[in-house]
């Protein structure tokens, strides 16, 4: 347990926080800089921002006629010079791997093979997923930054599963492990290379830069967040999103629910599918989780018609996917200022149609909310009980971690104690049942599931010894989900129950003295966390800093 201490200090005894002076985009920095979309500070002959970050600086490119690149959506083009939407026509044609890629060293070979045969299983988890154990590594056959980037988070697996450190330290925190210092030196050359392969191939004009582009963020994302970077992995993966989304609202031409929508995208393009579409939808719950929340421009047509029963575990999370990425959006356009809650109230005007006000708007909401998590339910629930059958296998697993990422839904419909205590139970089986979680080993997992199923039971049951157990399991078995630390997790639900403790009433929290998070503003490397919450009916409280 972890007490309150002299680290969690208001912020309004510190410095005011400075404000970024708002001004005209450098487009002269060095290669790397670019790639990796951070301000260079142009010092010559090598960037000092590069220097410090362990990068090798590629220099400075020629300057040249400006192309017409894919720009992200954040580009601000003069009243003379306008963005052009790059128009990617649909492929039939599929691509043909060589028969081995190709290695300069046997270092690239060795950690290449890592990658096959540790990190993809891992990053792939509970599901049949073909993103990480197939569609990427096909790339490496064709592309030499997909197979640089994958020698890169092979190494950095491998330093992290060498070294002697703490459990849940990022693998940049490596001790005085030489093995593991050299591993993660070599991981970052090979990702030095693959980011400036990646810069040169996406602003190519072929019928594969659609597929180059989603496949660099998807990698840059993954590697920047394993690292710990998460600035970088946010920005990564927005931009990845951004141009998923725009490309496919080209073919939009009338309103249809996401599903339909999601079907008329992947026909346009053999390179998309199922698993595509959903590893980027479940990296944008993390962008507008912690960082980007006003997604207003991809606000969501109505929510998907649910089948009678899910034919499987993969079908059922896709659904469940789409659901949860139009909750995410309703709340970032109810609560502009970045509130986690997810009650339908106290809503931004936004919402509001001809011929309804806001909370009417915000009632029909949570009706078809409501609708579409039962329906999704009963749709899922004979391949969830079957999988109980069969403990510890892939099947049992998937469908117990969906079952997880459901049951905070239903804590919000309706508060049932049972419900808490059956996502402990469910946690504690994954948990448990994780070859990678040995009790004190530090794992890492690309997707939020069991971390954030935890952080709510911690954060929200009105029972002190349901939030404890929850706490516990967490301490436990350490793991990072993408960008949520377990640890950080501990500390702020541990901070929050001390909050509340003293008003508690036979071992429950009064709903008037229970806190709310509104927002977390969090560094993984520094281990640090600016909480915001509010308690009871809003009010808010002065933020605090947490370390962990």
């Amino acid at each position: 347990m972890v007490d309150g201490g002299p680290d969690s200090t208001p912020d309004s005894k510190k410095a005011p926080q400075k404000t970024r002076r708002a001004g005209p985009k450098v487009r002269t920095g060095c290669k790397t800089c670019k790639t990796r979309r951070v301000k260079c500070d142009e010092a010559k002959p090598e960037c000092s921002r590069c220097l410090r970050s362990g990068y090798s600086c590629d220099g400075y490119a020629t300057p040249r006629r400006q192309e017409n690149l894919l720009l992200p959506r954040s580009y601000e083009a003069s009243s003379t010079e306008r963005a052009v939407v790059v128009q990617f026509p649909r492929t039939g044609v599929y691509i043909q791997p060589s028969s081995s890629p190709h290695f300069d060293t046997d270092m690239e070979r060795q950690h290449f093979m890592i990658f096959q045969t540790q990190t993809a299983p891992e990053l792939t988890g509970y599901f049949d997923s073909t993103v990480w154990n197939r569609k990427v590594l096909q790339a490496c056959h064709d592309q030499e930054y997909a197979r640089h980037a994958v020698v890169a988070l092979g190494a950095v697996w491998k330093a992290q599963h060498i070294s002697q450190t703490p459990p849940n330290q990022l693998p940049l925190n490596l001790g005085s492990n030489p093995d593991a210092r050299a591993l993660y030196a070599f991981a970052l050359k090979s990702y030095g290379k693959a980011i400036q392969l990646m810069r040169d191939i996406t602003n190519q004009e072929d019928p594969d830069r659609l597929r180059n582009t989603l496949m660099s963020s998807l990698l840059t994302t993954c590697f920047e967040s394993y690292i710990g970077n998460q600035e970088l992995a946010l920005s990564q993966a927005e931009y990845g999103v951004d141009v998923l989304l725009d490309w496919g609202d080209e073919c939009q031409k009338t309103p249809v629910d996401d599903w339909t929508s999601m079907k008329r995208l992947e026909h346009r393009s053999t390179f998309l599918d199922d698993d595509i579409v959903g590893a980027f939808a479940r990296m944008d719950f993390q962008v507008m989780t912690f960082r980007d929340r006003s997604r207003a421009k991809y606000r969501t047509k109505a929510f998907p018609m649910i089948p009678a029963l899910f034919t499987s575990i993969n079908e059922a999370r896709l659904y469940w996917d789409l659901i949860i990425r139009r909750v995410f959006i309703w709340h970032a356009v109810a609560h502009p200022q970045g509130s986690l809650t997810l009650d339908f109230a106290d809503v931004n005007y936004e919402l509001a149609t001809e011929g309804t006000s806001p909370a009417q708007r915000a009632l029909e909401e949570l009706r078809d909310f409501k609708k579409v998590t039962q329906d999704w339910y009963q749709a899922f629930l004979p391949i969830f009980e079957r999988t109980r059958g069969c403990p510890g296998t892939k099947d049992h697993l998937g469908a117990t971690s969906l079952m997880i990422r459901y049951l905070p839904a239903r804590f919000k419909l309706a508060s049932d104690l049972r419900d808490y205590y059956r996502l402990i139970e469910l946690a504690r089986e994954i948990l448990e049942a994780d070859r990678r979680g040995i009790p004190g080993k530090a794992i890492f997992t690309f997707e939020t599931t069991v971390v954030v199923g935890l952080l709510i039971v911690a954060t929200s049951a009105l029972e002190i010894e349901v939030r404890r157990q929850a706490i516990a399991l967490l301490v436990k078995y350490p793991r990072r989900e993408g960008l949520v630390d377990s640890m950080m997790v501990v500390r702020v639900a541990t901070w929050m129950m001390q909050q509340e403790e003293s008003e508690v009433v036979d071992g429950m929290i009064p709903e008037a003295s229970k806190l709310q998070i509104v927002k977390n503003d969090f560094d993984l490397k520094e281990r640090k966390a600016v909480l915001h919450c509010s308690k009871g009916k809003g009010n808010l409280l002065p933020p605090v800093t947490l370390w962990w």
